[in-house]
């Protein structure tokens, strides 16, 4: 996860921030909270559904978002662009939903259009804030999770890693089931009973994995289908819904990876504990030009669109079938 520092800069300094969509919100006011939509929305789409906090820095030394309206407005400077909406109170909190008014200090009510971020009271207004500029709550979420996400992070960091059982085959609900024994038990407590909705007819047709993002503490289930797509090798990937215990559908991608090449290597998700969406990894075992074990990969950024390495290795290709092909952080 990240943490984009919540004082961002100048209007010449940071750039309005294009969504892939082609929309934005237009930064017309600088060192302010329409600065920090600008990194706050850049990291959310690099992050690719991972947790995105806010770094503070109260009493430290970095500043606080400033007005956008009264005398002291856009300490950062301004530009040409739209009006900006300011926050209307009193206003609904986010996460609580309860109506919030100007909050008060001795006979000093604060705004968050005239005062900025004046104190660590006005987070709420802060996120709502965000939303009045055009934030959307797809796009809050990564904020509004963040603190599971740290506890997640940081239990990866220090925890064994759990025992995953992905069973394709002769479920009873006849999808895809995934299952876990904890490593906190030493592997002899069930920590999860979870049905997907990949049917169980497509268990034979791919490779089955968890890996990064995880929602509340539990992986992505991926398919990687390399038998009977119409002529690409496939990603679909599933996340974990808490409200339902279930894994629900949440992407289906063809890559650039050609289905022929399916049965000559091993297809694979890997990448660092840093990255929020794996690439996609293809270890060519046979039918190598270059006589040896390859490794290629396509890349999550360009959501497996783009060729992003192509690398033989000194290993022969003759020892292709003789074991098991990993990738793994050094």
């Amino acid at each position: 996860m990240v943490a984009p520092i919540i004082a961002q800069g100048k209007i010449d300094q940071i750039a309005t921030w294009n969504r892939p969509d082609g929309t934005s919100i237009p930064h017309v006011c600088g060192f302010t909270v329409n600065t920090l939509a600008q990194a706050y929305l850049y990291a959310v789409e690099k992050m690719q559904g991972s947790g995105v906090a806010i770094g503070t820095d109260f009493n430290g030394f970095a500043g606080l978002p400033g007005p956008v309206g009264g005398p002291e407005a856009c300490p950062g400077g301004k530009a040409a662009g739209p009006h900006l909406l300011g926050l209307t109170y009193p206003f609904i909190a986010t996460v609580t939903g309860v109506a919030l008014d100007r909050s008060q200090i001795g006979q000093k009510n604060y705004d968050i259009n005239d005062d900025g971020l004046a104190h660590v009271g006005m987070l709420p207004d802060l996120i709502a804030n965000l939303s009045a500029l055009g934030v959307t709550e797809k796009e809050l979420d990564p904020l509004l999770n963040s603190a599971d996400y740290y506890i997640a992070l940081w239990n990866r960091a220090v925890l064994r890693t759990d025992l995953y059982f992905i069973k394709t085959a002769h479920t009873p609900s006849g999808n895809v089931e995934v299952h876990s024994d904890g490593a906190a038990s030493n592997f002899q407590q069930r920590t999860l009973d979870a049905v997907s909705d990949f049917s169980d007819l497509d268990g034979a047709n791919g490779v089955w994995q968890m890996a990064a993002p995880f929602v509340s503490g539990r992986p992505t289930l991926y398919f990687i289908k390399t038998t009977n797509t119409p002529g690409q090798i496939e990603v679909h990937w599933a996340a974990f819904d808490p409200a339902s215990a279930s894994y629900k559908r949440a992407g289906d991608v063809a890559t650039d990876f050609n289905l022929a090449d399916g049965p000559n290597g091993t297809c694979l998700m890997a990448g660092d504990q840093s990255t929020a969406r794996p690439d996609l990894y293809f270890i060519k075992t046979a039918n190598t030009p270059s006589g040896n074990v390859e490794v290629h990969s396509d890349g999550a950024a360009s959501n497996f669109q783009q060729r992003t390495l192509d690398a033989a290795s000194d290993f022969s290709h003759l020892d292709g079938a003789n074991g098991v092909w990993q990738m793994a952080a050094p």
